[in-house]
């Protein structure tokens, strides 16, 4: 049995330094404090916190209640991204009360972490030491970038430089959560905060900071007070460098930093300025966390409007994604999970969405993410403008009405032409059945496909297979003797049946691709099937799809074109949601050969769907 290793001496003198220095940081300011209070006279400031008027009091208790406010908002956005299903009041008044207790008597997260076990007994342990530490690291985090920006602009005479390197250094720092979803960290895909829940943190950390800043200054003798700015930046070094030390409250630190940083502000009042705003802002808040804990919170969850996820997978770009299904009225639909967006997905003859658009905004609110409508008929698009949300033309949809198509006409001789080449080819046709496809299909699965040009909704839709996804289920096969060369996979509807994807073995005869979707076509008038869907193009393709060899195989069926569009609930959230949609697509590109792996890409039978 190997020994188990002991910690060097030089690993244990950086542990200790690591605990010790803030401690000892605390220590000594408590001692320069004690020290610069010799020369004040006490008594002035019990005398000073007399004469403050009730109005005083009243501000910096508004402001305390709205810092508080915003406090409790970290918790809210975590558990969304946690998905602990806490509703969002009782997560309000948890971090609030758990901010209140850490900052009074000291700690740090683990006060908080043991107030948050306290009132909420339904997380477990682990929950609550990553909400506690997801919390801490968003507020360090937003805090570092306020004060990185504030301090330097105001107190120093480089406004024009850090105006300009404030929002190149924002957008720069969004471009890299926003392209790297899920970094891997101690060999593990973590998924970081969406956008909107960055954008969120950093808002609510300045008004979080500027209300107890105001709570603070308003107890400031008026005729030496500085100008509003100006504190703003000396209260954000000031509580930087107490967060440093590990005195409660950060005791020390903080009163030094405002003494040396506001020389104009007699001591004695600056001093009985503190100590009325620790009253208000420390004292008040740590009582009423008190009165929460007798009171801890006995369970209910949030309402589920998403049917419960599947485990998202990480595909090996960095991905995170999952697919739901969403009901409503008797309408559902599929809703893909990315880092960004929740994005609503109907089909070509899937009317109706009106009734799911109140639910897609509010599960997207409960997740930190901005909800989407991807390529929606013009009827859904028409209900979408009524609810006020913002609509683009995307694309134009491919479809066939079996009943009527016949291969005759000089719009389809492209299409005669093709078919000939595969029949020349000795290429067979056959629907592949629902038990034997996982097989059938294996030796596709493990070669990268070629393009056909012909993709149907696989090549412009995000929803892509993965794990857990709904599958197409039905499967036609083309043989060349006893190979199998390519299959056309359909997502099968008694209304309309729709091209998932096409996939071919490297060789394949031409006119394969051509082959299969002409046999489909015939099988779906076989079952009196009113609709078949070849997929859709961007609105720039379609315009040049008969010079396009992407889109040769669309054109040469002589189709009917319906136009499809985006929506969401503003232009922001539409550029974001597109955004997203076109980062996840391109990953995945990167990485297709992956997605061709069929041990986990198996088919459901018709029935399923």
């Amino acid at each position: 049995m190997s020994e188990i290793s002991q910690p060097t001496s030089a690993q244990r003198a950086r542990g200790l330094l690591r605990r010790g220095l803030p401690l000892g940081l605390g220590l000594v300011c408590l001692w320069l404090l004690s020290s610069r209070l010799q020369t004040v006279d006490l008594a002035a400031i019990g005398v000073l916190l007399t004469e403050v008027s009730p109005l005083q009091w009243a501000i910096a208790l508004g402001m305390t209640v709205i810092s508080f406010q915003a406090i409790g908002q970290f918790d809210v956005i975590a558990h969304r991204h946690m998905g602990t299903g806490v509703a969002p009041r009782r997560a309000l008044v948890t971090g609030a009360a758990a901010t209140a207790m850490a900052q009074a008597a000291g700690g740090g997260l683990l006060t908080a972490g043991a107030m948050r076990w306290r009132l909420l007994p339904g997380l477990t342990p682990g929950q609550i030491a990553r909400l506690t530490g997801l919390t801490g690291l968003a507020f360090l985090t937003a805090l570092a970038l306020v004060t990185g920006a504030a301090v330097p602009l105001v107190l120093t005479g480089v406004h024009a430089f850090w105006a300009l390197a404030v929002p190149v250094c924002l957008v720069l720092a969004a471009a890299a959560v926003f392209l790297h979803p899920s970094p891997r960290l101690f060999g593990r895909p973590q998924r970081l905060f969406s956008l909107p829940a960055c954008a969120a943190i950093l808002g609510i950390t300045l008004i979080d900071t500027m209300g107890a800043a105001a709570a603070l200054y308003v107890f400031l003798p008026v005729v030496s007070r500085p100008d509003p700015a100006t504190f703003y930046a000396v209260y954000l070094l000031a509580l930087g460098v107490a967060m440093l030390a590990a005195t409660p409250g950060g005791l020390g630190p903080f009163e030094l930093i405002l003494l040396a940083a506001l020389p104009a502000v007699p001591e004695a009042e600056l001093l009985s300025a503190i100590v009325a705003f620790r009253l208000v802002y420390y004292a008040l808040p740590a009582l009423w966390a008190g009165w929460i804990a007798l009171r801890p919170y006995k369970g209910g969850d949030l309402p589920q409007v998403l049917a419960p996820p599947t485990t998202p997978s990480v595909d090996p770009a960095g991905t995170e994604a999952s697919a739901v299904w969403l009901h409503k009225d008797g309408q559902s639909a599929a809703v893909l999970r990315l880092p960004q967006t929740a994005c609503l997905i109907v089909g070509a003859d899937h009317g109706g969405v009106a009734p799911l658009l109140p639910l897609l905004r509010a599960q997207a609110r409960a997740e930190n993410r901005v909800a989407s409508l991807w390529k929606i008929a013009p009827r859904d698009a028409r209900a979408a403008r009524r609810a006020g949300w913002r609509v683009l033309p995307v694309a134009d949809h491919a479809v066939i009405a079996p009943q009527g198509f016949s291969t005759a006409g000089p719009a389809r001789s492209g299409l005669r032409h093709a078919l000939q080449k595969a029949e020349a080819a000795g290429v067979r046709v056959r629907r592949i059945d629902p038990g034997t496809q996982g097989a059938a299909l294996a030796a596709i699965g493990t070669t990268p496909a070629q393009d056909c040009g012909c993709d149907g909704d696989h090549a412009l839709s995000p929803f892509h297979q993965r794990p857990g996804d709904a599958a197409p289920g039905i499967v036609f096969g083309a043989w060349q003797g006893d190979r199998l060369v390519a299959f056309a996979a359909f997502h099968g509807h008694p209304r309309e049946w729709a091209l998932d994807r096409i996939a071919r073995a490297e060789g394949c005869p031409e006119g394969a691709a051509h082959a299969l979707l002409e046999t489909a076509i015939r099988q779906a008038a076989a079952e009196d099937v009113p609709r078949l869907s070849l997929g859709a193009v961007p609105l720039r393709w379609r315009r040049a799809r008969t010079r396009n060899r992407r889109h040769g195989c669309h054109a040469c069926f002589a189709p009917r074109w319906e136009r499809r569009y985006f929506a969401a609930p503003g232009w922001a959230a539409l550029v974001l949601a597109g955004l997203d949609l076109w980062r996840d697509a391109h990953s995945r590109k990167d990485v297709k050969a992956a997605h061709h792996d069929h041990a986990d890409y198996e088919f459901a039978s018709q029935s399923q769907l």
